[in-house]
């Protein structure tokens, strides 16, 4: 807009004008914003200009044409240009909090770099941030989190146990949700366990999900403290042994609304010291897919009492029900429990048979006739027709192996070979060898410790391995060793 016009160009019947002539000479004088200004007020001659009193009145209303216009005119009312000197104060003490913490001002820069790199697309990392930030403001008990971050939680306190999740969550209280909210999480969600329930449901689900057919089956106990506690979810308490039928263990056996009931299974029923638990690993259908989890088909509490029977039917119990799920159990899996050894001795026919249990003439039962592998099937004296395999974990029997060698009364003997555990004490006490010629020390020959299975790893070294081959006397322990080696350590 000019700021000096030229008196002597203005038209004699300027006070006359009105309409086009009007808007043509307010163009002309103020330009057209001036001009726009005027028309949205219907101000079309100059007797309504001169009669008008203030032209910015209409900026005190709202529409969206008049929004426009006050744009266009960098016009602010008295309230706005409060609110925008109130903005700059704010964003100049946030410059000033930022630029003199460099923990901000390294996270703003992060942000700012991750809206570029990710196109805006949030990450669990900036969630994650975002929850800690805005559970800061808040009181512990008014704490919130988003599903990813509960669903982190959770895999934390599975992976990790109960106590590395406190210890996290005591650095990281505003970052992760309590345990007694993961308890309930846990309760509420299909990641709750029953004792005694096998998930075959679910197992279809997962094997559905993650497109396999095949896995292979284990089962194994490990010791709990003898305790009984009440599943409000179930109404019954969990601890007592549980009755097995044919086998099976039967659920929620121990659920009663009776005090008496109660007082009488305290008085005859004992607790439960193992916890039996099954597994189910996926096979893959090709090398190249990538391995899958585990998957927990059922635990239970119970005692060292069942037999080989109730074992072998609680196999086929697995194997049947699997199968109605189109999900095919190749084998299973255990340790060198006798009981286990001998049900799968019947199953397998391995020097046992059951005569009223024809497995191996069940349809389903591997034809090892029709493969090329079958003369090395032969040397195992096998059948030629297998419902399921059989294996011990290569772990345990290292553990076994070398704590045979580390018996004190077992004698072993290879030929005339006289295999002992001396030979090891030896070679650590003789002068002409240093650690750093075999790496032992008299604590990986401490018997004590039964299931270490580093210790196995260590006394079946290559290094060691050729300072026994090295004498005549000392070759029945280097062949012990190395079979040690070859049939149990490479396999893991």
């Amino acid at each position: 807009m000019n700021n000096h016009y030229d008196a002597t160009t203005i038209p004699n019947n300027v006070l006359s004008l009105k309409d086009d002539e009007f808007f043509k000479f307010i163009k002309q004088l103020g330009g057209e914003i001036l001009c726009e200004l005027l028309k949205i007020q219907l101000i079309d001659s100059t007797e309504v200009f001169v009669n008008s009193n203030n032209l910015f009145d209409i900026f005190q209303c709202s529409s969206p044409e008049i929004n426009c216009l006050r744009d266009k005119m960098h016009f602010r009312t008295e309230k706005e240009q409060q609110n925008l000197n109130f903005n700059q104060q704010q964003e100049q003490t946030y410059s000033n909090i930022i630029s003199n913490n460099p923990l901000l001002k390294s996270l703003f820069d992060w942000y700012e770099h991750n809206d570029t790199t990710n196109n805006n697309e949030p990450t669990f990392l900036t969630t994650f941030i975002g929850c800690i930030v805005k559970n800061l403001n808040k009181p512990s008990n008014n704490y919130r989190y988003s599903k990813s971050v509960e669903q982190f939680a959770l895999s934390l306190y599975i992976l990790g146990g109960k106590m590395t999740y406190q210890f996290v969550r005591m650095n990281l209280s505003p970052a992760l949700p309590s345990v007694q909210t993961l308890n309930k999480l846990i309760s509420s969600s299909d990641l709750r366990v029953n004792e005694a329930q096998f998930l075959f449901d679910k197992l279809y689900e997962y094997f559905n999900g993650i497109d396999v057919k095949y896995a292979f089956a284990a089962e194994d106990c490990t010791g709990v403290i003898r305790k009984i506690n009440y599943d409000q979810q179930t109404n019954s308490f969990v601890g007592f042994a549980t009755p097995l039928v044919n086998g099976i263990p039967v659920s929620k056996y121990y659920q009663t609304n009776s005090f008496d009931q109660l007082e009488s299974w305290f008085n005859s029923s004992d607790k439960s010291s193992l916890l039996n638990i099954h597994m189910i690993q996926p096979l893959p259908s090709s090398n190249n897919s990538p391995a899958s989890s585990a998957f927990l088909l059922s635990g239970y509490g119970v005692l060292n009492t069942y037999t080989s029977m109730e074992i072998l039917r609680r196999l086929l119990f697995i194997f049947n029900n699997s199968l109605q799920k189109n999900i095919r159990i190749i084998g299973f899996s255990t340790d060198g429990d006798a009981k286990y050894l001998r049900a799968m001795r019947l199953v397998s026919g391995f020097f046992a048979s059951l005569p009223y249990f024809k497995l191996d003439e069940r349809r389903a039962a591997f034809d090892l006739t029709t493969t090329t592998t079958t003369t090395k099937w032969l040397w195992f004296y096998s059948r030629s027709k297998q419902l399921l395999l059989f294996f011990q974990d290569p772990i345990h029997l290292a553990t076994k192996w070398r704590n045979r060698l580390l018996s004190s009364t077992a004698q072993l003997r290879l030929g005339t070979q006289h295999i002992s555990i001396e030979h090891l004490i030896d070679i650590i006490e003789d002068s002409n060898y240093s650690k750093l010629d075999h790496g032992l020390t008299r604590s990986d020959l401490n018997p004590k410790d039964h299931q270490n299975f580093y210790f196995c790893v260590k006394i079946a070294k290559d290094d060691v391995l050729s300072i026994l081959v090295a004498s005549a006397h000392t070759y029945g322990a280097f062949i012990y060793l190395h079979l040690l080696k070859k049939n149990n350590i490479d396999l893991c």
